[in-house]
């Protein structure tokens, strides 16, 4: 009668979790098992990567000295290139290429105000200054929008004369009421005041040079290399 007790008790244990089973024990043995497996098979994976890229790297390495080497052929200093920092567009000079996405042109047009960045239509000395600055009538285009063949809307520019005092150019051989001819792009840089010949005072737009061609691409600077239009009338 003990001795039946005693296999009730044990076997009440082991359906009840009292007592771990064995199979519980395999099975979490297989488990560990797989998942150590699992890993190995990563790690496999990993290495033969690791390997690859070593590979690769060690293939770059040569192509850069072969670079290298002919660089220093061709008198090309790369440490100056790879200092080089990358240029920051200046706000007139965005402004600017937004104009010409749009079809604008790089003429000045509408206005000039502090800040644009273009080209004079047609520039006209009106008195030579000193070596480096000139009053002059300068060009610039207005965009008006008319009545065309039946009843469309058509644009058509003209051109509004302004006087401007220009400054930063070399006044070596002109004269006044002498046209100048150049694809120079300038930038207002604000207001220039001078006495007339009569004593008053007038207030003008004052334009110097602007270097546009770190800004463009070379294909750019071909497409804006044209000559000026000849004089509006």
């Amino acid at each position: 009668m003990r001795y039946l007790l005693i296999c009730l008790t044990l076997c009440f244990a082991v359906a009840y979790g009292d007592i771990e089973k064995p199979e519980a024990k395999v099975t979490e043995a297989e488990q560990l098992r797989a998942r150590i497996q699992e890993l190995a098979t990563i790690v496999t994976e990993k290495d033969k990567e690791i390997k690859k890229l070593r590979r690769r790297n060690a293939e770059l390495g040569l192509e850069i000295g072969r670079l290298e080497r002919l660089c220093k052929k061709a008198g090309i200093d790369l440490k100056q290139k790879a200092e080089t920092k990358e240029m920051k567009v200046p706000e007139e000079v965005q402004a600017f290429f937004n104009k010409m996405a749009k079809g604008e042109g790089p003429y000045f047009r509408e206005s000039l105000t502090k800040g644009k960045v273009g080209r004079f239509n047609f520039i006209e000395i009106f008195q030579v200054v000193d070596s480096n600055n000139m009053i002059a009538t300068a060009s610039i285009e207005i965009l008006k929008r008319e009545a065309g063949a039946g009843g469309r809307i058509v644009r058509v520019v003209s051109y509004e004369k302004h006087t401007v005092w220009l400054t930063g150019i070399s006044t070596a051989g002109y004269v006044d009421k002498q046209q100048l001819e150049t694809n120079q792009f300038f930038e207002i840089v604000g207001t220039r005041q001078y006495e007339t010949a009569m004593g008053s005072i007038k207030t003008l737009f004052e334009a110097k040079p602007f270097d546009m061609k770190p800004y463009l691409t070379p294909q750019q600077r071909a497409a804006l290399g044209i000559r000026l239009p000849d004089k509006p009338e």
